[in-house]
């Protein structure tokens, strides 16, 4: 038995949007039952293509009180005044009826990660290039992908150096994709990756904290991040 893991928040709003339209009239029942055969017939396409026999739609807390914002209180704070698609909601609503997980505190993008890596035979669904932080299987734009672990490392470790604006959190100061390749180039030990990381920081005349402060943003979790007796996150580097 092989599980599609559902970037759930990120398509719902894509759907939303779609029959948002250029009208802005989004409140009809006839648009509202649209969106949701979309929504389904969507995800039911990629289970088929993907090979995979359930679903599981992972959802993002709906207080939005992530965990981050306590660790860094701007990241995502240029969001909050966004329009939402008005259709989400309703999505959303639907979702729940289906096999979904949420956890308080986290994104969906955590409980996407913490599932793939604790779960055997999963594929991810997402369009978020910060899944490419999570090992295994993803299944995107109609083609699977392996990511290997020690990729999705690579991939964690440079987006401490570069941030990523679109979340708000800012990396270290002056490091793009390319200078973070060359700091990170032949490392493939954690212990060593962490080291280049703070040193690139302490150039720029900022602590090893800043750096922690950056990871956690950046860290997408994974199942050795949460306490599944306890039922909570642990923050990254402790």
């Amino acid at each position: 038995m092989r599980t599609l893991l559902v970037d759930g928040d990120a398509y719902i709003h894509k759907i939303a949007w779609v029959y948002q339209g250029v009208d802005n009239v989004s409140s009809d029942a006839r648009k509202m039952e649209e969106s949701i055969v979309s929504l389904g017939d969507y995800i039911e396409k990629a289970r088929l293509r993907s090979g995979c026999d359930d679903v599981i739609y992972c959802l993002g807390a709906p207080s939005s009180s992530y965990f981050r914002k306590e660790q860094y209180p701007p990241y995502k704070a240029q969001r909050k005044d966004v329009k939402r698609a008005d259709l989400v909601p309703h999505l959303r609503a639907w979702a729940e009826t289906q096999t979904f997980k949420m956890k308080p505190q986290l994104e969906g993008d955590d409980v996407l990660g913490i599932l793939q890596t604790k779960m055997v035979n999963t594929v991810i669904l997402s369009t978020d290039k910060d899944m490419l932080q999570i090992p295994g299987l993803h299944y995107k734009n109609s083609e699977m992908k392996y990511v290997s672990v020690e990729d999705a490392d690579r991939f964690f470790w440079t987006q401490i150096l570069t941030g990523d604006t679109s979340d708000g959190y800012p990396g270290c100061p002056g490091i793009g994709a390319k200078r973070a390749e060359a700091l990170l180039v032949g490392i493939t030990d954690s212990a060593e990756a962490w080291r280049v990381i703070v040193g690139a920081y302490e150039a720029k005349g900022l602590t090893e904290g800043d750096a922690l402060v950056q990871a956690r943003c950046a860290r997408i979790l994974r199942a050795e991040d949460w306490d599944f007796k306890r039922d909570t996150f642990k923050l990254w580097g402790l």
